[in-house]
């Protein structure tokens, strides 16, 4: 069961974070294909369909490539959220609006509106990966 105090600190957040999912197994979900990250995601309201998306899929490069359509398309005027894994030094690196990384405040704020949710995960069998907990996130803040 995840501590219902609100995280008055990033790191200790992100400490939690890191924890939940290696106390849970990186990928406990236990489902194949993401299937518990989406029924979170269509329980949200299926935030990642409200935006157009890019993905961008391959062994390496991707970050650059990211980066580089971010900033174009910030350059032509859209508003854009980046979600790359893993970063390269801090968290915040992961998550950017308009090629800027979230801040600590709103990092803080994402994680705690996250630990919120997760005892009702937890009660239907929803147990999320490192990487799962951090999408779910990315799309909390920015919708």
């Amino acid at each position: 069961m995840v501590n219902m105090n609100k995280f008055k600190n990033v790191n200790i957040a992100l400490e939690f974070l890191f924890n939940y999912a290696s106390d849970h197994g990186e990928s406990f979900s236990g489902e194949p294909g993401f299937k518990s990250l989406k029924r979170i995601l269509k329980e949200l309201g299926n935030p990642q369909d409200k935006n157009k998306s890019i993905h961008i899929a391959g062994t390496s490069g991707k970050g650059s490539v990211a980066y580089g359509i971010t900033l174009g398309l910030v350059d032509m005027g859209f508003s854009v959220m980046t979600l790359m894994s893993p970063h390269a030094y801090k968290f915040n690196e992961r998550i950017l609006i308009n090629a800027d990384p979230i801040t600590d405040d709103d990092l803080l704020d994402s994680i705690n509106e996250l630990t919120d949710l997760i005892p009702n995960w937890e009660a239907k069998g929803f147990f999320l990966s490192y990487f799962e907990l951090t999408t779910v996130m990315a799309w909390i803040w920015a919708s």
